[in-house]
């Protein structure tokens, strides 16, 4: 460790105002004596696309004394909770945050507040300003809102109340011609009458402000003042042309040119607002930019000494006036040199022309009066020294533009002293140039870097090119593992823990010349920055150090020490270095595998032969991957059949073939009928096998001379050139059907797979592959409805019959809004007693046209588009009314029984939907029932079981509805909640004449009740079959003869039971038949 005390100043970047901060910083620890690390990131959490800067989680805080955190700069840039991470790792150490509290920090900033409030009541006390409008900054500018707080003091200081129309939004982007600011600073133009003045949070919003109130035909200041804050300017805003009176007029903005000098119109893009070229002399609060840097130095080299943290440290800053708020610059009063040097220092304000010449100005003022002695060679050579020093030191160009306007109202009328001066600001001009051809200069650097190749000679045209720059010691280091490097591992990305990263030096460059590597340099902990070695030979300097990071890949790091005060260099350099040494990197892999590759290739063959198979393979390589690209984009990744665009492309060409008179086309639209439920049951990963194993077999079916296509999902299209007749089209389904319907072996099982197809084909006319392929889809359709696993041929009348459907389902959201469902109830009679036990709530629909109708003219197309499950909710909340109803009225109130559709069984909110009914209609659960057809129960027995379980245990009975239809067996009945079944009429209608269906139906009641299980015969229209099944012991019966279907009121009459009240026992309903 140097024998200095080290510490380490943490900023987001070094250019613009940062720049000013971090050299006043430079300069206060250079003249203390402390060795000062400066680490540059912007980026301390990441964000989308970019990763977190590992240069802070390499600091060790036991490697320095102390740290500068710049927490307003950070949390800029980042955000506040990532700074506040990062000082928290710092506690231990004494610990300085500007421009922003940091817990267990001392603190430096600076009055903001005082100072917008300074230069707003110099609007109202000056020049009589009452309407004052106020710019904000952005969102995360911690100092943007105490520049707020400022002008809202010194309005009410005044008496004014603030006016929400005149203060603008905050702004979330850093540009000053952001559009939303722009356009918030013209609407605000617009008030009536027009703000006498503009405020705005800085310097460049400033600038943007002026612009639109010139793009608006407003005078600044005659018609609307704008002042700024901050006093800062770099190089590119500065018009070293512009004269003014024969000299250069300071604090000048340029607000951007226009070549006709024509304002575009009010309301065009404010992203290309350019106003007629002119200075603008703007009046300002200037900020202490460097003092601040240098204020917090010396804090922390008091802590350093034992001194306990002091309180807040807090800066002036000052009210510069210039031309824009409206004040007339006065004539400088100079009776003597005394003045003249007084008047040059003010010109500079706290900023340092040459710290190591204080008396600068009286030197410049006696060469001035000796010009007529010495032709002003001696004003040029101080003042040319002085330019020098003001750029190594990084200055901003703007206060010698007021130096120089000062030296020409002292010559007077000195003609020697007039032409010394003009010498002066030739050569002034001359420098500038000169410092703006430096960044080009870093530019071609940055080129040379980024084209070198291999990654070595980046670091090695580094060195060449860092004497152009100024620049003696630089290092670079690279981490072992450059795909992630360093992370703390907190965050994504993985990467390794600080403490265990890794580093190498690529290039020692020191004191002018590349140094011979250590075994140090070969690895060290990256936590140390450099080998020990190499920090001896740094003592006493300060050091910059920026991560290299490309896109997310944490390549390392450099250090340079500190040369030219210009932040830019530094950045523009690590910027560049990380560009090339990535590409590099990039560069020698692929050249690694190319090498191998050709390596193989000299073994075998002679030197022409290896040049002609290279070129070869590469040829080959590429028309491979032009091809492999080209199938991609046209082919389905999952069963490698043509895509939907495909498709189309192929489908167009042959219906223009059809079209001039070529060959007839069919198209097969075909899907597979269970595959939703394979996909939710068996999985995503069964359905992709499913689908791969499908489209082999329709391969097979359909064979080559067919283009096959996958459409989406579990849709296939076949497109068949050929088949000019129906026949022939319906021949071509039916073999897809015979080939592709069956077993599937999924997940160690056989799982059978129906398929539906639909069929158009065209012989002649102008069709269009977007109406083949949706006729096809509508036959597909049809083919649906007749049942699944059938082709269905287009023909024009499915128009009709898809416009009926939709007017259905239309129909059926206007029957629930407007309540015109019905429920009518049948009874179920006891066949021993004839006493009615029970009831069924079946559903009508009264249509507004076609008047009651029965569930099977809409039901499967409310259970197709969904809107089942809501009826379904519907009758459970209107029988379950009905049934309290009922149960008010008598004790011996029959019990309700509701049909549950498919999709309501498989619907999560079932049993909510169930207690809510229960619950606000109070009737008792064990006066419901549900029925559940028996092929339902079939198609998802675990799922259905363990919801019809849950409704067990409510209390509500569950009745097995259409028993003997499916597959099923009363065996595996007693393992679900099942109460009765009900046989299916198909048994009943013929069971007097036919003793095969007598036999059967006996057999099945006397398991059923083996089981103890209800049993319901279905269907009986006719004493005889009544008689036969109460003989036969079946329990209760239902049907036309027994009763029909009726109105809630109908069945209280028939029952008998009053309006109100209950009603006595006993009631038999033998033969009703109504």
């Amino acid at each position: 460790m140097p024998a200095r005390p080290r510490i380490a100043c943490l900023i987001s970047r070094l250019e613009s105002c940062h720049q000013e901060h971090w050299l006043g910083a430079v300069e206060e620890a250079e003249r203390l004596g402390l060795d000062l690390v400066t680490v540059v990131g912007r980026e301390l959490a990441g964000g989308p696309g970019a990763p977190a800067n590992p240069a802070y989680d390499l600091l060790d805080p036991a490697a320095f004394d102390g740290f500068l955190v710049w927490t307003t700069k950070l949390a800029l840039d980042g955000g506040r909770a990532p700074v506040e991470a990062l000082a928290r790792r710092l506690t231990h150490r004494p610990t300085v945050s500007i421009e922003s509290p940091l817990d267990g920090a001392a603190t430096v900033t600076v009055d903001e507040e005082q100072g917008t409030y300074e230069v707003v009541r110099h609007l109202i006390d000056v020049h009589g300003a009452r309407r004052i409008a106020f710019v904000r900054g952005l969102s995360t500018h911690s100092g943007g809102e105490l520049r707020h707080r400022g002008y809202l003091r010194a309005l009410r200081s005044a008496g004014l109340e603030p006016d929400p129309a005149l203060i603008t939004r905050l702004l979330t982007a850093s540009s000053p011609m952001d559009v939303e600011g722009i356009r918030d600073v013209r609407r605000m133009l617009e008030e009536q009458p027009v703000p006498d003045a503009v405020v705005a949070a800085s310097d460049s919003l400033a600038v943007g402000a002026a612009s639109a109130c010139l793009d608006a035909g407003l005078r600044v200041p005659e018609d609307v003042a704008v002042v700024g804050f901050d006093d800062f300017s770099n190089l590119d805003h500065f018009d070293l042309d512009h004269f003014d009176g024969g000299h250069l007029d300071g604090g000048r903005f340029e607000c951007g040119r226009a070549e006709s000098g024509v304002h575009p119109p009010v309301g065009g893009n404010p992203r290309t607002v350019r106003v007629k070229a002119a200075g603008l002399p703007l009046t300002t609060v200037r900020s202490p930019f460097r003092a601040v840097g240098a204020e917090a130095v010396r804090v922390l080299a008091g802590l350093l000494a034992g001194d306990p943290v002091p309180p807040e440290r807090t800066l002036d800053c000052e009210l510069v006036v210039r031309r824009s708020c409206g004040c007339v610059p006065a004539v400088p009063h100079l009776p003597d040199d005394t003045a003249v040097a007084a008047a040059l220092r003010s010109t500079t304000g706290r900023k340092p022309v040459c710290p190591r010449n204080p008396r600068w100005a009286e030197d410049l003022v006696a060469a001035l009066r000796a010009a007529r002695d010495d032709g002003g060679r001696g004003l040029t050579a101080v003042a040319e020294e002085l330019f020098r020093h003001s750029i190594h030191l990084g200055e901003a160009s703007d206060p010698w533009g007021e130096v120089l306007a000062v030296l020409r109202a002292a010559a007077g009328d000195d003609a020697a002293a007039v032409r010394a001066v003009l010498d002066v600001e030739q050569s002034w001009r001359h420098l500038r140039r000169l410092v703006e051809r430096q960044a080009t200069v870093v530019r071609d650097v940055g080129q040379e870097i980024v084209s070198a190749s291999p990654w070595q000679r980046c670091a090695e045209v580094l060195a060449e090119q860092l004497p152009r720059l100024g620049v003696d010691t630089c290092y670079v280091a690279l981490y072992d593992d450059p795909q992630d490097g360093p992370h703390d591992g907190t965050g994504p990305g993985g990467g390794t823990a600080p403490s265990q990263a890794r580093a190498s030096l690529a290039l020692a460059y020191e004191r002018g010349r590349v140094a011979q590597p250590t075994p140090d340099d070969a690895s060290f902990p990256a936590s140390d920055l450099l080998p020990a070695s190499r920090w001896a030979g740094l003592a006493g300097r300060s050091v910059v150090l920026l991560p290299l990071d490309a896109t997310t890949t944490h390549l390392g790091y450099v250090l340079f020490a500190l040369g030219p005060h210009s932040g830019a260099v530094y950045e523009s350099l690590a910027h560049h270095l990380a560009t090339g040494l990535h590409t590099s990197l990039l560069l020698q892999e692929q050249g690694r595998a190319r090498g191998e590759l050709e390596g193989r290739v000299r073994e075998r063959t002679a030197e022409l032969a290896r040049a002609n198979a290279e070129l070869r393979e590469q040829v080959a390589e590429r028309l491979r991957a032009e091809e492999a690209l080209a199938h991609q984009a046209l082919h389905d990744s999952l069963t490698d059949l043509p895509n939907r665009r495909l498709l189309n492309d192929r489908l167009e060409v042959a219906a223009e073939r059809v079209a001039t008179g070529g060959a007839a086309v069919a198209v097969l639209f075909c899907d597979l009928d269970n595959f939703k439920w394979i996909n939710d049951h068996l999985g995503h990963a069964a359905g992709d096998d499913l689908l791969r194993m499908f489209a082999q077999r329709l391969r097979r079916a359909t064979g080559s001379r067919h283009l096959l296509a996958r459409f989406g999902g579990d849709e296939f299209v076949v497109v068949a050139t050929g088949p000019s007749t129906a026949r022939d089209v319906v021949r071509l389904g039916e073999q897809v059907l015979a080939s592709c319907a069956g077993a599937y072996p999924l997940q160690g099982r056989d799982v059978f797979v129906n398929v539906s197809v639909g069929a158009t084909y065209a012989v002649s006319g102008r069709p269009t592959a977007e109406q083949l392929l949706s006729e096809a889809d509508s036959a597909l359709y049809l083919a649906k409805r007749r049942g699944r696993g059938v082709v269905a041929l287009y023909d024009a009348s499915l128009q009709t019959e898809i416009g009926r459907r939709v007017a259905v389902e239309t129909g059926l959201h206007a029957a629930l809004r407007h309540d015109a469902l019905e429920l009518l109830y049948q009874p179920k009679i006891d066949l021993a007693t004839g006493r009615m036990r029970a009831v069924e709530a079946l559903l009508r629909w009264r249509h507004p046209q076609q008047g009651l109708l029965p569930p099977r003219a809409f039901l499967d197309i409310a259970e197709e588009s969904g809107l089942v499950v809501d009826i379904g909710t519907w009758v459970l909340r209107r029988a379950c009314r009905d049934a309290q109803r009922w149960q008010r009225m008598s004790v011996d109130a029959p019990t309700v029984h509701v049909n549950l559709a498919a999709r309501q069984l498989s619907d999560p909110r079932l049993l909510d939907v169930v207690d809510a009914a229960l619950e606000d209609s109070g009737l008792d659960p064990r006066l419901l029932g549900v029925e559940v057809t028996e092929s339902r129960l079939l198609a998802d027995m675990a799922g259905t079981g363990a919801v019809l379980a849950q409704l067990a245990e409510r209390g509500i009975s569950v009745s097995l509805d259409d028993f003997g239809t499916g597959y099923s067996s009363l065996s595996w009945l007693q393992q679900l909640p099942v109460h009765e079944v009900k046989l299916d009429r198909s048994f009943i209608c013929d069971i007097v004449e036919n003793s095969h269906d007598q036999r059967i139906v006996r057999s099945v009641i006397d398991l059923a009740h083996v089981l103890d299980l209800v049993v319901v015969g279905e269907g009986i229209e006719t004493p005889a079959q009544r008689q036969l099944l109460a003989s036969a012991g079946c329990d209760f019966g239902q049907g036309y003869h027994l009763g029909r279907p009726m109105r809630p009121e109908a069945l209280v009459q028939r029952l008998g039971l009053p309006r109100t009240g209950r009603v006595g026992a006993g009631l038999r309903l033998d033969g009703l038949a109504g």
